[in-house]
């Protein structure tokens, strides 16, 4: 009777594993984001909208946070975002927009050549300009239809005082 059960649940096992698999592959599987209840994302996973849609896997609040990869329909090389709080990252999520907060810098110069025609002096100009961020955005819909490389996030708060 033991060895019946175990098997039976071996089987079953199987059959809902292999199940999962197909609907990966015609589903669409993307990146979920696991939220706490103070809606600090704690982990991602792998997960379809047929098993994950309910907004809950595990007893867990999950949210769709990256879009299946155009090409391959799966979460192939996507990536994801999710916090590291020894590196000052933190991620986010509140109705769908999911916020990095971290301390970045973009950086952008601008090289300008003059000739001065009467003297024949050549003059280099450089502008240079870093702007410290700390926190951007993004939302699920903004990553639909794009690659990892092709998501740009929306530069939403800045640090005027950051060194």
């Amino acid at each position: 009777m033991k060895r019946n059960f175990v098997t039976v649940v071996m089987v079953s096992s199987l059959i809902v594993a292999s199940s999962m698999a197909n609907a990966s592959a015609s589903d669409g599987a993307g990146v979920w984001a696991v939220v706490d209840s103070s809606g600090t994302v704690t982990n991602v996973i792998v997960c379809t909208q047929a098993v994950c849609g309910s907004g809950t896997f595990g007893g867990e609040r999950v949210v769709p946070q990256i879009a299946p990869n155009p090409i391959t329909n799966d979460a192939t090389g996507q990536g994801s975002f999710i916090g590291n709080e020894s590196a000052g990252i933190r991620v986010t999520e509140s109705n769908g927009i999911f916020t990095v907060h971290e301390n970045v810098r973009i950086n952008t110069s601008e090289t300008a050549v003059t000739v001065d025609d009467l003297t024949k002096t050549t003059t280099t100009t450089i502008s240079e300009v870093s702007v410290p961020v700390t926190s951007r955005s993004f939302s699920y819909n903004d990553t639909i239809g794009k690659t990892y490389s092709e998501i740009k996030l929306k530069n939403e708060s800045f640090d005027e005082t950051y060194d």
